[in-house]
């Protein structure tokens, strides 16, 4: 027979073990609904152009991977703008700026930066809300001085309409053999000549 102290404890242990089991079951019913369980990723080609969504598109896997282009992209973007176009309601012109860190020379550059603004252009173009796509590529430039600055090197802009003729699995193969193809088609382009001076002709025919 239990006295009735040894009766108050197990009665005690009992009621613990009730809340502890209820108090589970009531901070179950919240794990499902944290936010990023419920995080979908957003359909590009129907989306709003936000930068946020610009990001995030051109952070998932391209159909074309052109040889030559900045590996750690699209985390070397340091800022994406998106612009009213000033001539077409609803249309958006978007400003990617960019900084490759990993590259041989200027020829090496050059040719990076150019696969690069193939792959994004690739797939920021699926969204027909987008009209032009301009890549401003950043390094590290010292003067005569010896001052260094961060410069915009290279600009290389594509629009819809020189979009629209693409074969974008084409010109990323083509980029490995013509590496100034993508420069000559582009509908706006800009070398620094300090960078220029020093691109091998022979290997980016601009």
């Amino acid at each position: 027979m239990l006295d009735n102290k040894q009766f108050r404890l197990i009665v005690l242990i009992i009621a613990l073990l009730f809340l502890v089991i209820t108090g589970c079951g009531g901070g179950t019913s919240q794990t499902g609904s944290k936010p990023e369980a419920q995080k979908q990723d957003i359909d590009w080609e129907t989306a709003e152009v936000t930068a946020e969504n610009v990001k995030g598109a051109l952070s998932r896997k391209a159909e074309v991977s052109p040889i030559f282009r900045d590996n750690d992209f699209p985390k070397d973007i340091t800022k994406i703008e998106v612009i009213d176009h000033a001539v077409k309601p609803g249309q958006k012109n978007v400003h990617i700026y960019f900084k490759p860190e990993t590259f041989w020379d200027e020829t090496d550059f050059v040719k990076k930066v150019g696969g690069t603004s193939i792959l994004a252009s690739s797939i920021l173009y699926r969204n027909p809300k987008i009209e032009d796509v301009v890549f401003f590529a950043l390094t590290d430039m010292t003067d005569q001085y010896g001052k260094t600055e961060t410069e915009v090197v290279v600009k290389l802009g594509l629009n819809r309409e020189v979009a629209n003729k693409v074969d974008w699995k084409g010109l990323a193969d083509r980029h490995t053999t013509d590496p100034g193809n993508i420069y000559r088609i582009a509908a706006t382009r800009y070398i620094h000549l300090g960078v220029l001076k020093n691109v091998k002709q022979n290997e980016v025919n601009l």
